[in-house]
């Protein structure tokens, strides 16, 4: 349940980027104001023992997965169902492999 759960928040509210260090590395960030739904995201993540950052306090709060280990680790086992957050990632996934 909590892989769906955090899958239609992430497709929803959720974006997938490259990193600004490394253009063939992905990563996962989700954007959220609400302190009470913050920490239902920070607990799924936790559920499903994804590592994640803790929310950031700027004007944008955003909780983001940023680890290699954890990327994949979430493409794995709760994926997208977004197919713009697909595309990103196997482009810039293919980027890596290639």
């Amino acid at each position: 349940m909590q892989q769906c759960s955090i899958r239609g928040l992430v497709d929803t509210d959720g974006s997938v980027f490259p990193k600004s260090r490394n253009k063939n590395m992905p990563q996962i960030e989700i954007c959220c104001k609400i302190p009470h739904l913050q920490n239902s995201i920070s607990r799924a993540f936790s559920i499903i023992d994804i590592k994640a950052s803790k929310w950031s306090r700027s004007n944008t709060p955003n909780s983001g997965i940023y680890s290699q280990k954890e990327i994949f680790k979430y493409w794995n086992l709760v994926g997208f169902n977004n197919p713009k957050h697909s595309r990103k990632f196997r482009e810039i996934y293919h980027a890596l492999v290639v």
